[in-house]
This record gives C-alpha cells, structure tokens and sequence, in this order.
C-alpha cells in the first residue's frame, strides 16, 4: 500500500530530511487509527521525485509497454520530443509517478490497444511516437 500522506511536507524544501519524516509520521497517526497502524509492517518514507526521476520511469514504462508488444512484433520508436512532452506532462510534485502512469494510460495504452483492436497496426510493424502541443501522435504502419 502507497499514500501520499504528508507528501506536502516531503516537497517543503525549508524542512531537513529528520524533520519531513517526522511531519510524515504526524500526519500518518492523525489519518489511521493505532489499530490499523499496528497492522504495517514497515513505513517507507521516499523522498520526492524531480524531472529526471520521472523520465528514468517513463523509459522503463516504455520498455513496458513494448515488451507486451514483443509477440506481435512491434516495435515503438520514441522521438526526443515525445519523452520530453511526457516527462513535462506525467511529472507532478505532489502526487509521485501516479499522474505518469495515468498518462501513459490515457495517451498511449489506450490509443494502441484501440488501434490494434481495429486492425490499423499490423504486425512486424514500428510505431513512430511523437508530440505537439496537443498531446502524443502516433503515427501507424511504418513498416
């Protein structure tokens, strides 16, 4: 289990990392009952992301989400300024990898899976994957 209880003190650069713990821990024992806090075995306080976090997790995702494509032999070919429009856009201070994830969802798992669904990506097929302002384009059957 993950939450972001007391994230707004892990991003508060004004607190030393002993003192952002604390707080977390505070907030931890106001939100859960004793009882339920019994119940963790061990409480994991991260520190917060930055940009370059996000883009190191983003290129994992990617692999990801090419490994599943790995049968059907298709490959996806990410241009700079597509990564570069995902870290900008999947990072968030506050919230960890969630929006990331979510975003990689919603702009490109989903447009694939519907495009593969339809019958317009074939296989042995390489998925050139750019951006502009309005978001990832996926630009199909580049054989």
């Amino acid at each position: 289990m993950t939450s972001n209880i007391g994230a707004n003190y892990m991003i508060d650069d004004s607190l030393n990392k002993k003192d952002k713990e604390q707080k977390v821990i505070e907030c931890l024992k106001s939100t859960f009952r004793p009882e339920f806090i019994n119940r963790i075995d061990d409480i994991i306080i991260f520190e917060k992301l930055n940009k370059e976090n996000i883009k190191k997790i983003a290129k994992i995702s990617l692999l990801d989400i090419e490994n599943r494509l790995t049968d059907r032999a298709i490959k996806l070919n990410l241009s700079k300024n597509a990564l570069d429009w995902i870290v900008e856009n999947g990072f968030d201070e506050i919230y960890g990898v969630r929006p990331l994830k979510r975003l990689l969802k919603r702009e490109l798992e989903n447009k694939l899976a519907y495009a593969l669904l339809k019958g317009e990506i074939e296989d042995n097929t390489i998925i050139n994957i750019d951006a502009d302002s309005n978001g990832l384009l996926i630009n199909k059957n580049i054989n």
